[in-house]
């Protein structure tokens, strides 16, 4: 996420996070490597959490992982398109749509890349031992469209919903997301989940 996104105190918080060797850091570290006042750090760690920027766990804080759709894009000599044209079927299975999802969504949701053909799917892996899967694919108008799936144990789909089109704000596909797989009774990690997904966006902390 581009630093300027955020305000002053945030942007050194998230610097000091990824020059820092240890994953995770207690509060007091992270203040002495920003060079804020611990009191500016707790105030600030509140909305990065919410944004789904950083974690706060027993043991301290770590940076949420993050995604870049163009890096792996290039890893694969760019063979998916940028841009959103609803009528490119090479959007299939695209890292470069997914990964703002991915982190919007954020923990425990990941992206991975899922056949050797690099066919990238947005992963949630329930507790029952099945899967939410989310990634582009043509829908039976042709046109490029969301889709979500949940999978049982041996990988069958067992419902799915193939309705957004690709070039929605991907704000609003993320609560789509919420909606549809909450509507199919499975619950979601956090129970404000849309709330912080419309917040973190409406606040521009566009990851």
């Amino acid at each position: 996420m581009p630093n300027h996104d955020i305000d002053a105190e945030s942007a050194r918080i998230i610097d000091a996070l990824r020059r820092l060797p240890d994953d995770t850091v207690s509060p007091t570290v992270l203040a002495a490597a920003a060079g804020l006042p611990l009191r500016a750090v707790l105030r600030r760690l509140e909305s990065l959490e919410t944004a789904r920027l950083v974690s706060r766990e027993d043991d301290g804080v770590r940076l949420v992982p993050t995604y870049d759709g163009d890096a792996i894009n290039a890893e694969w000599g760019n063979q998916w398109p940028t841009g959103t044209d609803v009528n490119d079927l090479r959007h299939e299975f695209s890292p470069v749509l997914q990964a703002p999802l991915a982190n919007l969504l954020g923990e425990p949701w990941y992206l991975e890349n899922s056949s050797p053909g690099g066919d990238y799917v947005t992963w949630l892996d329930l507790a029952d031992g099945r899967h939410v899967g989310v990634s582009p694919h043509p829908a039976q108008d042709n046109t490029m469209r969301w889709m979500i799936t949940i999978l049982d144990r041996n990988g069958e789909p067992q419902v799915q919903d193939h309705t957004m089109p690709i070039d929605t704000p991907i704000g609003e596909v993320a609560q789509h997301v919420h909606r549809v797989v909450t509507s199919w009774g499975v619950a979601l990690p956090g129970a404000d989940y849309a709330q912080v997904v419309a917040a973190a966006w409406n606040a521009n902390l566009h990851i």
